[in-house]
This record gives structure tokens, C-alpha cells and sequence, in this order.
């Protein structure tokens, strides 16, 4: 599926829509926290934070939320397993 939604993000950056982007960008990110092999979270963050910010120009507050709710779970569930 990784592989899948690759190929799309470089199509839809290469047809120029943003809101596209934005969208696979977020999916993308979730399976990239989900594996969670080496340099997934980097990857995600990177993902994430190009999708907001997308998503802030045009407007799309659901995704922003969507993408900042991601990373919200993401970080909190990353420190209660380094705490526990």
C-alpha cells in the first residue's frame, strides 16, 4: 500500500492539485506511523506537516485537523511507550 500511495503523491504533485496532495499526503502518513520502521516517523512528520500547511492556504480545516489530530496521537502514544 506504501508503494501505492508513493506513486500517487507524485502524481498528484506532478498534476499540481494541492488538495490531492494534501489528502494522499496525510493517508501516507498514517501507514508510515503504523509500520513504524526506521525513518517512518520522520517520514510522517514530513508528510504531515507539508499537508497542513496545504491545507491552512486553502482552507481545509477538517484535513489540517485531521493531519494535527494524527501527529497528536502519534507523539502521545510515542511518550507513554518511552515513559512505560
Amino acid at each position: 500500500a506504501l508503494e501505492q500511495l508513493e506513486s500517487a503523491l507524485t502524481r498528484c504533485r506532478a498534476l499540481g492539485s494541492a488538495p490531492l496532495t494534501a489528502r494522499v499526503e496525510t493517508s501516507l502518513a498514517t501507514l508510515y506511523l503504523a509500520r513504524e520502521a526506521d525513518g517512518d516517523a520522520a517520514r510522517a512528520q514530513e508528510l504531515l506537516d507539508e499537508a497542513r500547511q496545504i491545507a491552512t492556504e486553502l482552507g481545509m480545516v477538517a484535513l489540517q485537523r485531521d493531519a494535527e489530530d494524527i501527529l497528536s496521537r502519534f507523539v502521545d502514544e510515542h511518550n507513554s511507550g518511552v515513559a512505560g
